[in-house]
């Protein structure tokens, strides 16, 4: 049994997407999993995401699996959003896409205001969902290479 929930994907046969509780969890594995998440969560707090948005969860999780499907060219509306729909048992992939694009506004909105959001200043304009979603992965990525001391070629 895996220790990790798998969804289909016409593209690579499935991703992880969850620790299964059930499943016996190899130590080592779950660190890194348990690593991975506090990365992201240390990234989005530097990026002034608030964890009252429910778009918080939701990027976590587009995050997870970005890194999961190791590739960059990703299509939101048919990689990310329907795994994310499933999980949350929501009725839509647009409830997705919206948390999303509110909980981007509503850091990018008070960036001058918060001193903890100085990392959206980099931004002229608004994030997609796409580019910042990107963003932190590549964040997060950087974050895990120079905490375990792994240079990336």
């Amino acid at each position: 049994m895996s220790m990790f929930y798998r969804f289909p994907s016409s593209k690579n046969g499935g991703f992880l997407f969850g620790v299964n509780p059930a499943a016996k969890v190899d130590r080592n594995t779950y660190r890194v999993y348990v690593s991975f998440i506090n990365a992201i969560t240390v990234v989005l707090k530097d990026f002034g995401i608030c964890i009252k948005n429910n778009g918080y969860a939701y990027i976590i999780d587009a995050v997870m699996l970005i890194i999961d499907q190791n590739r960059l060219d990703i299509r939101l509306g048919s990689d990310i959003y329907p795994f994310i729909r499933i999980k949350y048992d929501l009725s839509s992939d647009a409830i997705v896409e919206h948390a999303i694009r509110n909980a981007i506004k509503s850091a990018y909105s008070r960036r001058h205001k918060d001193e903890g959001a100085s990392r959206m200043l980099n931004y002229n304009k608004k994030p997609t969902n796409k580019q910042f979603l990107l963003t932190v992965t590549h964040e997060v990525c950087r974050k895990m290479c120079s905490d375990l001391n792994i240079y990336p070629v």
